[in-house]
């Protein structure tokens, strides 16, 4: 009988990824400055990803009793085929942005301000603003411009979430109106934020801005109970997004080309990461263009590729227990 053991790597957690909310700017219009309006083509760019994917080393058991271990790289004579359901059309060229979060006191206590926080309170031990008042608590932390508001007057309805008309319109116009939103393009989601007993009592509306027309690979979350009162708003406040440099975009079949080279010789996962290193064949069954943002702040293009893989070599027969495999490769030309 086949028997595998799989020993998890280090995994790095998302960065505040469904936590996070992209503002422009809290500033009057005046102060704030667009991608369309400010470019500096001769700064550096760091393109490296965060290590938000990483592949687990995998033993197996052959069938003479020995074992054979999978890690860094794919040891197994593999294929890579696209499963497309239709060719995708992406861009030749598409710029790379610089972020600069707003982390100031100032952001802090105007910010505050929209919920009623007159005297904040600061935690130099770690780096916070925090306050309460009658109905909210609120924190704003200084090293990442992080923040959270959250209802206090009352504990979140824990009945299972059956309303179907989630009031999106509604929970838009009140971030509007606390300044929280404003850009134009993103994209909404609604999910399940909490699950008890296979029921639904709690829901996300996560609201992820697009640049070039391609989602941000980060977000506003709004949690609601079941009576669609607001339990929790939480994210980062943006300064400015600034236009660095356009690159050309590498094609379908270039990625492909590349993701085997890195899969077979075990490259650094600096420019790609891929959650899943041990097939002998990898069917690619979609390819996503989005903005990632990395650790140095910067928008770049990445191609997010979802797959499934088959395992069958020498006695070994995996076929995709894993589940689907993600990789993300950095879309532009260097």
């Amino acid at each position: 009988m086949q028997r595998r053991t799989i020993f998890y790597l280090i995994s790095f957690a998302l960065f505040l990824l469904l936590s996070s909310v992209i503002i422009y700017s809290i500033l009057p219009l005046e102060n704030r400055h667009s991608a369309e309006t400010v470019l500096n083509e001769t700064a550096y760019i760091d393109l490296r990803l965060n290590g938000k994917l990483s592949a687990p080393s995998v033993v197996y058991i052959m069938e003479n009793g020995t074992e054979f271990v999978v890690e860094k790289k794919n040891p197994f004579p593999f294929e890579i085929e696209l499963n497309l359901p239709s060719q995708p059309d992406f861009p030749k060229q598409l710029y790379v942005y610089k972020i600069y979060v707003n982390k100031s006191e100032n952001c802090a206590r105007v910010l505050a301000s929209k919920y009623g926080f007159n005297n904040l309170y600061y935690n130099k031990d770690v780096n916070v603003f925090l306050a309460n008042n009658l109905t909210h608590s609120f924190e704003f932390y200084t090293v990442t411009g992080y923040f959270r508001i959250m209802r206090i007057n009352m504990s979140p309805v824990k009945e299972e979430f059956t309303n179907k008309n989630i009031p999106i319109d509604v929970v838009l116009e009140i971030l509007r109106d606390k300044g929280l939103l404003k850009v134009n393009e993103y994209t909404v989601k609604v999910g399940d934020y909490e699950v008890i007993d296979n029921r639904p009592v709690l829901k996300s509306i996560v609201l992820k801005p697009k640049i070039d027309g391609y989602e941000i690979d980060a977000g506003i979350i709004v949690v609601l109970d079941s009576k669609l009162n607001i339990v929790s708003i939480e994210g980062t406040v943006l300064d400015k997004i600034e236009g660095i440099k356009k690159y050309e975009v590498k094609s379908v079949e270039e990625v492909v080309d590349e993701l085997k080279t890195k899969v077979a010789n075990g490259e650094p996962m600096i420019d790609w990461e891929i959650d899943w290193i041990a097939f002998t064949k990898l069917s690619i069954n979609s390819i996503k263009l989005k903005y990632y943002w990395t650790k140095e702040d910067y928008f770049i293009p990445v191609y997010e590729i979802r797959c499934t893989y088959v395992l069958e070599f020498d006695g070994i027969r995996d076929y995709g227990g894993w589940g689907e495999v993600t990789a993300n490769i950095i879309a532009i030309k260097k």
